[in-house]
Protein backbone atom coordinates (compact mmCIF):
# COMPACT_ATOMS: atom_id res chain seq x y z
CA UNK A 1 0.00 0.00 0.00
CA UNK A 2 2.95 2.30 0.60
CA UNK A 3 3.90 1.97 -3.08
CA UNK A 4 0.40 3.02 -4.19
CA UNK A 5 0.49 5.95 -1.76
CA UNK A 6 3.90 7.06 -3.03
CA UNK A 7 2.71 6.76 -6.64
CA UNK A 8 -0.38 8.86 -5.88
CA UNK A 9 1.76 11.47 -4.10
CA UNK A 10 4.08 11.67 -7.13
CA UNK A 11 1.08 11.96 -9.47
CA UNK A 12 -0.71 14.75 -7.61
CA UNK A 13 2.20 16.72 -6.13
CA UNK A 14 4.97 16.37 -8.72
CA UNK A 15 3.01 15.64 -11.91
CA UNK A 16 4.61 12.22 -12.38
CA UNK A 17 2.92 9.86 -14.81
CA UNK A 18 3.35 6.12 -15.21
CA UNK A 19 3.56 4.72 -18.74
CA UNK A 20 3.74 0.98 -19.45
CA UNK A 21 6.41 0.03 -21.99
CA UNK A 22 4.58 -2.03 -24.62
CA UNK A 23 7.23 -2.60 -27.31
CA UNK A 24 10.91 -3.46 -27.52
CA UNK A 25 11.91 -0.21 -29.24
CA UNK A 26 13.75 1.03 -26.13
CA UNK A 27 15.42 -2.27 -25.22
CA UNK A 28 17.58 -3.20 -23.46
CA UNK A 29 17.21 -0.23 -21.07
CA UNK A 30 13.40 -0.39 -21.04
CA UNK A 31 12.24 -3.81 -22.19
CA UNK A 32 8.55 -4.54 -22.80
CA UNK A 33 6.71 -4.93 -19.50
CA UNK A 34 8.64 -2.13 -17.79
CA UNK A 35 6.93 0.88 -16.28
CA UNK A 36 8.36 4.28 -17.24
CA UNK A 37 8.02 7.09 -14.71
CA UNK A 38 7.77 10.44 -16.47
CA UNK A 39 7.89 14.03 -15.25
CA UNK A 40 6.66 17.15 -17.07
CA UNK A 41 9.30 18.69 -19.33
CA UNK A 42 9.34 22.27 -20.56
CA UNK A 43 10.07 22.29 -24.31
CA UNK A 44 12.88 24.79 -23.65
CA UNK A 45 14.69 22.06 -21.70
CA UNK A 46 14.66 19.44 -24.48
CA UNK A 47 18.11 18.04 -25.25
CA UNK A 48 19.55 15.42 -27.55
CA UNK A 49 19.83 12.12 -25.69
CA UNK A 50 16.80 12.56 -23.41
CA UNK A 51 14.14 9.89 -23.40
CA UNK A 52 10.77 11.58 -23.74
CA UNK A 53 7.11 10.61 -23.79
CA UNK A 54 5.10 12.21 -26.59
CA UNK A 55 2.29 11.64 -29.05
CA UNK A 56 3.35 11.43 -32.69
CA UNK A 57 1.31 13.21 -35.34
CA UNK A 58 -1.67 11.45 -36.92
CA UNK A 59 -1.85 9.02 -38.65
CA UNK A 60 1.36 7.70 -37.05
CA UNK A 61 0.09 7.92 -33.47
CA UNK A 62 -0.60 4.58 -31.74
CA UNK A 63 -4.24 3.51 -31.97
CA UNK A 64 -4.45 2.99 -28.19
CA UNK A 65 -3.65 6.68 -27.53
CA UNK A 66 -0.70 5.86 -25.28
CA UNK A 67 2.41 8.02 -25.65
CA UNK A 68 5.53 6.84 -27.43
CA UNK A 69 8.74 6.60 -25.38
CA UNK A 70 11.79 7.36 -27.56
CA UNK A 71 15.09 9.19 -27.32
CA UNK A 72 15.59 12.70 -28.77
CA UNK A 73 17.83 11.96 -31.74
CA UNK A 74 18.07 15.38 -33.44
CA UNK A 75 17.12 18.85 -32.28
CA UNK A 76 17.34 21.61 -34.89
CA UNK A 77 16.36 25.23 -35.36
CA UNK A 78 14.49 25.75 -38.63
CA UNK A 79 14.98 28.77 -40.93
CA UNK A 80 11.71 30.26 -39.64
CA UNK A 81 13.12 30.19 -36.07
CA UNK A 82 11.03 27.28 -34.81
CA UNK A 83 12.74 24.25 -33.34
CA UNK A 84 12.03 20.70 -34.45
CA UNK A 85 13.05 17.35 -33.10
CA UNK A 86 13.38 13.84 -34.39
CA UNK A 87 13.25 10.76 -32.18
CA UNK A 88 14.54 7.20 -32.34
CA UNK A 89 14.01 4.04 -30.34
CA UNK A 90 17.28 2.68 -28.94
CA UNK A 91 16.66 -0.75 -30.50
CA UNK A 92 15.45 0.63 -33.84
CA UNK A 93 17.82 0.70 -36.82
CA UNK A 94 16.57 4.05 -38.14
CA UNK A 95 15.21 7.26 -36.67
CA UNK A 96 11.44 7.76 -36.55
CA UNK A 97 9.72 8.92 -39.73
CA UNK A 98 8.14 11.94 -38.07
CA UNK A 99 9.67 15.33 -37.32
CA UNK A 100 7.98 17.11 -34.44
CA UNK A 101 7.63 20.86 -34.14
CA UNK A 102 8.76 21.95 -30.66
CA UNK A 103 6.17 24.20 -29.02
CA UNK A 104 7.20 27.47 -27.34
CA UNK A 105 8.72 27.41 -23.83
CA UNK A 106 6.17 26.81 -21.09
CA UNK A 107 3.89 24.73 -23.33
CA UNK A 108 2.71 21.28 -22.25
CA UNK A 109 3.07 18.16 -24.34
CA UNK A 110 6.35 16.48 -23.46
CA UNK A 111 7.46 14.47 -20.47
CA UNK A 112 10.91 13.18 -19.63
CA UNK A 113 11.42 9.57 -18.59
CA UNK A 114 13.11 9.86 -15.20
CA UNK A 115 13.06 6.20 -14.19
CA UNK A 116 12.04 2.79 -15.51
CA UNK A 117 10.86 -0.04 -13.28
CA UNK A 118 11.43 -3.45 -14.92
CA UNK A 119 8.43 -5.84 -14.98
CA UNK A 120 6.05 -3.34 -13.32
CA UNK A 121 4.17 -2.35 -16.49
CA UNK A 122 1.82 -5.35 -16.52
CA UNK A 123 0.77 -4.77 -12.91
CA UNK A 124 0.19 -1.08 -13.65
CA UNK A 125 -2.04 -1.94 -16.63
CA UNK A 126 -4.14 -4.29 -14.49
CA UNK A 127 -4.54 -1.62 -11.79
CA UNK A 128 -5.47 1.01 -14.37
CA UNK A 129 -8.06 -1.31 -15.93
CA UNK A 130 -9.67 -1.82 -12.51
CA UNK A 131 -10.67 1.83 -12.29
CA UNK A 132 -10.92 3.86 -9.07
CA UNK A 133 -13.72 1.79 -7.53
CA UNK A 134 -12.07 -1.57 -8.25
CA UNK A 135 -8.71 -0.29 -7.03
CA UNK A 136 -10.27 1.05 -3.82
CA UNK A 137 -12.06 -2.24 -3.18
CA UNK A 138 -8.87 -4.23 -3.81
CA UNK A 139 -6.77 -2.04 -1.53
CA UNK A 140 -9.47 -2.13 1.16
CA UNK A 141 -9.64 -5.92 0.95
CA UNK A 142 -5.86 -6.13 1.13
CA UNK A 143 -5.78 -3.88 4.21
CA UNK A 144 -8.43 -6.02 5.94
CA UNK A 145 -6.53 -9.21 5.07
CA UNK A 146 -3.27 -7.83 6.48
CA UNK A 147 -5.08 -6.65 9.61
CA UNK A 148 -6.70 -10.07 10.08
CA UNK A 149 -3.39 -11.91 9.58
CA UNK A 150 -1.70 -9.69 12.16
CA UNK A 151 -4.44 -10.44 14.70
CA UNK A 152 -4.17 -14.17 14.02
CA UNK A 153 -0.41 -14.14 14.43
CA UNK A 154 -0.72 -12.52 17.89
CA UNK A 155 -3.15 -15.18 19.14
Amino acid sequence: MAVVGAAAYGWFVHGLRYVPVLTGSMSPGMPPGSLAVTAPLDPADLAVGQIIAFRPPAPLAPQDGKPVLHRVWKLETQPDGHRSLQTKGDANAAEDSWVLKVPPPGSPGYSEVVYAVPHAGAAAQVLAAMGPLGLSATLGGLALTVHGLRRLSRA
